[in-house]
């Protein structure tokens, strides 16, 4: 009978141990989760810091105007503007507003603007696009919106 209590007695040893082992690893993964939680956590919210949320600051109508020349010239331009309101560090969306005319009559088609801005000092947008001539002695004039967004913590 000694060696079947025995025997009992090592195997009850054998699984309190095992049951010790698998909640110890049980214990070792959920700290590992709660760390990796955690970090992803502490990701998020130095994301968060670090994003600038931003808010309309100024919005402009302009246009864009070029005379052109016999050749075809895709060259990257600039154009400034001169914009109450904008300030060095402004966030800058540009887009059409209307229909760009050539020689006063109505385009439909093919010319498109879409483009982002610079405020190289206060009250001063460049916008930086590429326009093709596209006739001799004619004005190709395209309508744009500015819309300036200001990071809060500018």
């Amino acid at each position: 009978m000694q060696s079947d209590e025995r025997g009992l007695f090592k195997d009850a040893m054998s699984l309190a141990s095992g049951a010790n082992n698998a909640a110890l690893g049980a214990n070792t993964k959920a700290a590992d989760a709660d760390a990796r939680s955690a970090a992803a956590k502490a990701e998020a919210d130095a994301a968060k810091a670090t994003a600038l949320q931003g808010a309309v600051a100024w919005i402009s109508d302009k246009e864009i105007s070029y005379s052109s020349t016999v050749t075809l010239s895709l060259a990257p331009r600039t154009a400034s503007f001169v914009v109450e309101g904008a300030k060095v560090g402004d966030r800058i969306y540009i887009h059409r507003r209307g229909r760009p005319t050539l020689a006063g009559v109505n385009v439909v088609a093919g010319i498109s603007l879409e483009s982002t801005g610079f405020v190289p000092a206060d009250g001063t947008v460049e916008v930086y696009h590429t326009i093709p001539a596209v006739g001799v002695g004619q004005t190709l004039s395209i309508p744009i919106k500015m819309v300036g967004y200001r990071p809060a913590a500018v």
